[in-house]
């Protein structure tokens, strides 16, 4: 995988997916924590919960977190999870 010198924030694309999500009706679940996973090599993110607990994690591909990627294509995959 490759390494970026810029990143894009992650928590401020968070912050706006939740937004736009409450602006149509949509109340996502609770979220704990959404990061940057650098192992994942097949899929573009990950959403896990410990069984009956109500509370997700989301793990973004940091290959989506690059400047070369178009912003609108991360938020699409933060949505998603």
């Amino acid at each position: 995988m490759k390494e970026y010198d810029f990143m894009k924030d992650l928590k401020k694309l968070t912050d706006e997916c939740i937004a736009d999500l409450r602006k149509i009706g949509i109340e996502p679940g609770k979220i704990s924590r959404v990061y940057a996973d650098g192992r994942s090599t097949r899929r573009w993110g990950v959403c896990k919960t410990k069984k009956g607990s109500g509370i997700f994690e989301i793990g973004i591909s940091k290959c989506l977190l690059g400047d070369d990627v178009d912003e609108q294509q991360t938020k699409n995959t933060i949505i998603h999870e």
